[in-house]
């Protein structure tokens, strides 16, 4: 018995490295597809959506955008994405709305999560159009290139999910992809 249960925790170690090997493999080929669209093509369109596809795929988000800091530097524009949606909020800061997650990340330079948009009492007015669709989760990258933020990239989720410490790091890889596109 003792022979069979070291057996079976090493096919299950090895299942295991399986499977994170694999996962390592599509995020490797998904950023060298994103430096290729960059080098293969100016057109900044092209390449912002096919950064938005990818990490849509990557991560099986089903809503994702691209946004764009305005010249104000207190609002945002979609640029592109993925399964987007009309965004009810105005396009311009209230006081009594409190401040968006989006321009959160993009001042603060940081990423700006939300796992569960119902209970959240942050954002839960920005995210609302969001949450009516279905979504349960958020997250905001800033889009930085040379300390500088220029817009951010939003996912959204149906499922309720944590975001890993290497999930944003691999957005923040993807976001620093885009943010080279853009200046």
């Amino acid at each position: 018995l003792a022979s069979i249960g070291r057996q079976v925790s090493i096919a299950l170690e090895n299942s295991r490295l399986y499977t994170e090997t694999r996962r390592k493999a599509l995020e490797f080929e998904a950023l060298y597809q994103v430096s290729r669209t960059m080098a293969s093509t100016l057109d900044l369109q092209n390449i912002l959506t096919r950064i938005s596809e990818m990490v849509s795929d990557l991560l099986q988000a089903q809503a994702m955008a691209l946004m764009l800091l305005g010249p104000d530097g207190r609002t945002l524009s979609t640029v592109a994405g993925y399964n987007l949606f009309d965004e009810t909020f105005p396009r311009t800061p209230d006081a009594r709305w409190g401040a968006s997650p989006s321009l959160v990340a993009v001042h603060e330079k940081r990423p700006v999560m939300v796992s569960d948009m119902q209970a959240d009492e942050i954002y839960g007015t920005w995210l609302k159009a969001a949450r009516d669709r279905g979504f349960t989760s958020f997250l905001a990258i800033p889009l930085i290139v040379q300390d500088r933020a220029l817009g951010c990239m939003n996912l959204y989720m149906i499922e309720r999910h944590e975001f890993a410490p290497e999930e944003i790091q691999l957005l923040s890889t993807f976001a620093s992809q885009a943010a080279v596109s853009i200046e």
